[in-house]
C-alpha cells in the first residue's frame, strides 16, 4: 500500500522545503518598512562636499555649541558671534529610527544665540541635530546627537 521513502522521495523532499524556505524569507523581508535616510539621496550625495566645507569652518567652534534638554524643552546654544549676522538657518531633528519623527525648524536664536524647542513635539529617543546656517554670507555645519527622555 505505501511505497518504500528512497534517496529520490528525500532529494524531492529538500528541494520542495527549500523553495518554500525561499518564498517565506522573501515575504518576510516584504514585511519591513525599510526607511531611506533621504528620498533624494543621490542628488545630495553630489552635493556633499559643500557640507564638508561647512563642516570645516564650523570646526573652530562646534564644541561651544550646545543642545540640552530641560524638562519641557530642548535648548540650543550657539555663540553669538556665528549668529549676530544671521541670514538663514535651519535646526533637524533627525531621527535615525524613523523619518516620521523627524522634525525641522527654522533657526531662529535670541541676542544671546540661544533657542528653545517645545521637547512635547518630539518622541523620546535618540536624534541627531543637524544645524545648517549662514551668518554675514558665510556657511557653517554642525551636527550634535540628542537623546530625548521623557
Amino acid at each position: 500500500m505505501f511505497k518504500k521513502f528512497n534517496w529520490g522521495h528525500g532529494i524531492a523532499l529538500f528541494i520542495f522545503i527549500f523553495i518554500l524556505s525561499v518564498f517565506y524569507r522573501i515575504w518576510l523581508s516584504n514585511q519591513y518598512d525599510i526607511n531611506l535616510v533621504t528620498d533624494d539621496y543621490y542628488p545630495k550625495g553630489i552635493i556633499y562636499q559643500k557640507e564638508i566645507d561647512k563642516q570645516n569652518r564650523a570646526k573652530n567652534f562646534a564644541e561651544f555649541v550646545k543642545v540640552v534638554q530641560n524638562t519641557d524643552t530642548i535648548s540650543l546654544f550657539i555663540p553669538i558671534e556665528y549668529t549676530n549676522k544671521l541670514d538663514s538657518g535651519k535646526v533637524y531633528f533627525y531621527r535615525p529610527s524613523g523619518a516620521a519623527s523627524d522634525k525641522l525648524y527654522e533657526l531662529q536664536p535670541d541676542t544671546l544665540g540661544m533657542q528653545t524647542f517645545d521637547a512635547k513635539e518630539l518622541k523620546s529617543g535618540r536624534y541627531t541635530v543637524k544645524l545648517d546656517w549662514s551668518n554675514a554670507g558665510v556657511s557653517y555645519y554642525v551636527e550634535k546627537d540628542l537623546f530625548i527622555t521623557k
